[in-house]
């Protein structure tokens, strides 16, 4: 059978679609969000930053990652992302409560955590959530498409 990341490596992804796509259409409108509109391209550079910085963090199959924000273009770029690695992606509402984000994350146990600190003013209730996580990396988005930035 082989390991699992041998397993993972022999599965088509989303992310290999989308990769696919983009090699043949690196110009067409992947995605529009609010008034701007994204490429194949624009995407699949977007993701390949994300997996760095998951294979950075020493991020592996199995292991969990979560994303705390709106549904945005972030939001699709950590779910390709963790594809990509074969990491487990978890989305985190921002209306949780800080109890259920504790919830959550006690649960699915993630490794790193993306979050929008902008979304509805601060971002106390994840911050404090992720704080009490042991081992979790955290990485902080400003909520722009170009805003990643470590904690």
């Amino acid at each position: 059978m082989g390991s699992l990341e041998d397993q993972e490596n022999s599965r088509c992804k989303l992310v290999d679609i989308v990769r696919d796509t983009a090699a043949r259409y690196p110009e067409r409108t992947v995605l529009r969000f609010e008034e701007r509109e994204f490429s194949y391209h624009e995407l699949v550079a977007r993701v390949d930053d994300v997996v760095a910085v998951l294979r950075g963090a020493d991020v592996r199959p199995g292991d969990r990652i979560a994303h705390f924000g709106l549904l945005e273009p972030n939001y699709l770029v950590t779910y390709l992302a963790a594809g990509e690695v074969g990491a487990i992606w978890v989305g985190l509402n921002p209306k949780y409560t800080e109890r259920e984000l504790r919830h959550v994350l006690t649960d699915s146990q993630p490794c790193v955590v993306f979050a929008v600190f902008n979304v509805g003013g601060s971002g106390a209730p994840i911050a404090s959530a992720v704080s009490d996580l042991p081992g979790a990396r955290r990485i902080a988005l400003t909520g722009s498409w170009h805003g990643w930035k470590p904690l």
